[in-house]
């Protein structure tokens, strides 16, 4: 192992040389991630299980403490036998309803490798990689052709992709999804990030106290807050409650839905609707349930009310028209 030191020569208040050691190269543990490693601490050179080979991530990935990454959160489909995700080409016997003549290759039995691929070896006819047609599923490139496929389709954060050899993707130079949860920055898809709750409290979460903390995944954990406890009937409205007494929360009939009326509030805290109307006569607006509303007669008249001529007006309590200016001749 080399350890680099860095002297840096100056006196301190107490008059005495300071040294301060910056790193060591190569150690497991020193708090910087070496070329080797796969993580040290809460730095992650990958950032999921996706960028390991896996195909499922069931929780966050972490670093052991011989700074390689726990792989327990991820799982592997590939041999369970059911042909699933768009990394299998085959599992088992689950060849996804292809044969030898299906793939243009003659006679011959399909069969998949453990790495659920298929295995085209018995097949009479045999693919040639290199004869610049992408024979997909065999294949997944060709040369320059990569189908339309990048890093980022494949899950990566970017980089270039490349196509090998063996007609299959190159990810060598694709760059790893960085894992931001436990940065302490509250980055896209996160509630929060470690001590870091963008101004949350319970109290601001519907809660009356308590405390409130940032789960592992970044999510908001309200286990600690404190509910509200039985107030209704103090005339202040609480979270739990629509309402109490004359403290309606902002609530109207109006802004219920109704046309009009004056909202109340029942015993047990809800709101009471009763005293809410759907109709208002003499606000100039014909509504359901009315002939007429002032001027507004529904296009009625007292011509076709069936009188000569006259002006039609609509009676107080909009329930009927007032003929009473109609003429006949």
């Amino acid at each position: 192992m080399k350890t680099i030191w860095v002297w840096a020569l100056g006196f301190s208040l107490a008059g005495s040389l300071a040294c301060t050691k910056v790193k060591n190269e190569g150690s497991c543990g020193d708090a910087f991630l070496d070329p080797g490693e796969e993580c040290e601490g809460a730095e992650l050179r990958y950032g999921s299980c996706q960028d390991l080979g896996y195909y499922r991530q069931t929780g966050n990935l972490a670093c052991l403490a011989d700074c390689t990454i726990d792989r327990s959160t991820c799982e592997e489909f590939c041999g369970d036998g059911v042909l699933q995700g768009e990394h299998e080409a085959c599992d088992g016997a689950d060849l996804a309803g292809l044969t030898c003549d299906g793939l243009g290759l003659g006679d011959g039995a399909l069969a998949c490798t453990a790495g659920c691929e298929l295995d085209t070896s018995a097949c009479d006819v045999q693919p040639a990689c290199g004869d610049g047609t992408v024979n997909g599923p065999l294949e997944q490139c060709e040369g320059d052709d990569l189908q339309a496929h990048t890093c980022q389709t494949l899950g990566y954060a970017g980089g270039a992709l490349s196509c090998d050899e063996d007609c299959r993707f190159d990810v060598t130079a694709c760059e790893p999804v960085v894992q931001t949860c436990g940065n302490g920055v509250i980055d896209n898809g996160e509630a929060c990030d470690g001590e870091n709750l963008g101004g949350a409290t319970c109290e601001n979460q519907g809660f009356a106290g308590g405390n409130i903390s940032c789960t592992g995944d970044c999510n908001m954990n309200t286990s600690g807050c404190e509910p509200y406890t039985e107030t209704c009937g103090n005339d202040v409205w609480e979270n739990g409650e629509a309402c109490d007494g004359p403290d309606l929360n902002g609530a109207s009939c109006i802004g219920l839905g109704h046309a009009g009326g004056q909202l109340a509030c029942t015993d047990d805290c809800q709101f009471d609707e009763t005293p809410c109307v759907d109709t208002v006569c003499g606000n100039g607006i014909s509504e359901d349930g009315e002939v007429c509303d002032g001027n507004d007669l529904n296009g009625e008249t007292c011509s076709s009310r069936g009188y000569y001529a006259g002006t039609l007006a609509c009676a107080w309590d909009c329930m009927s028209f007032d003929e009473s200016y109609c003429i006949n001749p």
